[in-house]
């Protein structure tokens, strides 16, 4: 099935042929230290471009000043820098074609300060404007196995299997549990996904575009909370008989759910709505996030169910 533009570009921005790293330093206190580590040494393919205005050289690679200025074409950029500069960069990336962004940056909607949630909307302006997807701010980046491109700050992931499952979490916390528990335990995993604030890239787009990955069999959510369930229904909807997708909700009291509020700047709201949603969108749910990936690695590891007779 041919996927829209905007889950087209994101498509793109998982398998990217050249990699921006805004933000990326020789300085191992740095975020972009280890973002460039994780893409060098985890046997990523493609160009790697640094982006620091300050250096000439990073990690024994030409830097550029900007995004702009880096001769060839670039798939995706992730960007780790002080949060007031990134909406120039957003418009830097958008007038030099760039697919998808993953913004490791926080100190947005996430923070109580009102100026955060006003800078994240800003960006979220300016991505609707060049049609940019952005994976963030606020998030540990990405892993695409299969592909062997470690969009994160976590070197370490590189090493996890490939596989099946495909785990899409709002919590940062909740992607290293889970990735350093594929390392110990040796689940296979095709994606691990963190979304962080969920600018413009959300569950029911994570849904569309890994229903439509051919590495992926089964789908993982950890969900804190969304603003449109009626788009997870109906993307839970559209998947139904072609890949089971599964979901724990955290945030279930309502000291949870202001919890989850000032995490990642989320909507939890109450837990009963929430398991509707789940049950509407043939979204199986489990109650505790071992269970979700205990599921997930027995489901990975069952044919797919065909015909008439199934017995229970």
């Amino acid at each position: 099935m041919a996927l829209p533009p905007f889950l087209d570009r994101l498509a793109v921005s998982f398998v990217p042929r050249s990699v921006a790293v805004v933000g990326a330093s020789d300085d191992f206190g740095k975020l972009g230290y280890h973002v460039m580590k994780s893409l060098l040494q985890g046997g990523y393919g493609g160009r790697v471009y640094p982006v620091n205005p300050r250096v000439t050289e990073v990690w024994g690679l030409k830097a550029f000043g900007s995004v702009q200025q880096i001769p060839g074409e670039v798939d995706l950029a992730v960007v780790a820098v002080p949060a007031p500069l990134v909406p120039g960069i957003v418009d830097g990336c958008g007038r030099k074609g760039v697919k998808g962004m993953v913004l490791i940056t926080a100190r947005f909607g996430e923070v109580e300060d009102p100026r955060g949630a006003e800078l994240q909307q800003e960006v979220a302006n300016r991505a609707s404007q060049w049609g940019l997807p952005i994976l963030g701010p606020n998030t540990f980046g990405f892993v695409n196995l299969p592909a062997k491109v470690n969009a994160s700050f976590t070197p370490e992931f590189s090493l996890i299997k490939p596989g099946g499952v495909a785990l899409v979490s709002q919590s940062g916390g909740f992607c290293h549990l889970s990735g350093f528990i594929a390392l110990k335990e040796g689940l296979g995993m095709s994606k691990l996904v963190g979304l962080g604030n969920r600018l413009n890239v959300d569950f029911p787009e994570m849904v569309r575009l890994l229903a439509e990955d051919s590495e992926t069999h089964v789908i993982a959510l950890y969900i804190e909370g969304m603003e449109r369930p009626r788009a997870l229904i109906e993307a839970g909807r559209d998947l139904r008989g072609r890949k089971p997708l599964l979901a724990y909700k955290a945030a279930r009291s309502k000291k949870g759910d202001r919890a989850s509020r000032l995490h990642t700047g989320s909507l939890a709201g109450d837990y009963r709505i929430w398991r509707g949603v789940l049950s509407q969108g043939g979204i199986l749910e489990v109650e505790d996030t071992e269970e979700l990936l205990d599921t997930a690695k027995a489901l990975e590891a069952l044919p797919p169910l065909k015909g008439p007779r199934i017995a229970v």
